[in-house]
């Protein structure tokens, strides 16, 4: 529970954190993990496409639609028992 701040008190900024999160995650939100390397450009690309997918899906606004990209070293991730940067 969020206790609001009394006259002349500072408020609770880690509440205030906490609330902006919940707000913020309401929508579809989409997180992608993949091994680091890929550029800019190639993650625009892949959050514009997944964006107007899960637009015209679900029929939401695009606005509302957070992609998340988790980039991960290469020696973080194994594939087949054998870690990637292997």
């Amino acid at each position: 529970m969020v206790r609001k701040a009394k006259s002349g008190e500072e408020p609770d900024k880690t509440a205030m954190h906490l609330s902006f999160h919940a707000e913020v995650y309401s929508m579809p939100v989409i997180t992608i993990q993949m091994s680091e390397g890929k550029t800019a450009d190639q993650k625009r690309t892949v959050a514009a496409e997944i964006t107007r997918t899960v637009a015209e899906t679900f029929g939401v606004d695009p606005a509302a639609i957070i992609v998340i990209f988790n980039e991960l070293p290469r020696e973080n991730i194994a594939k087949s028992g054998k870690l990637l940067s292997d």
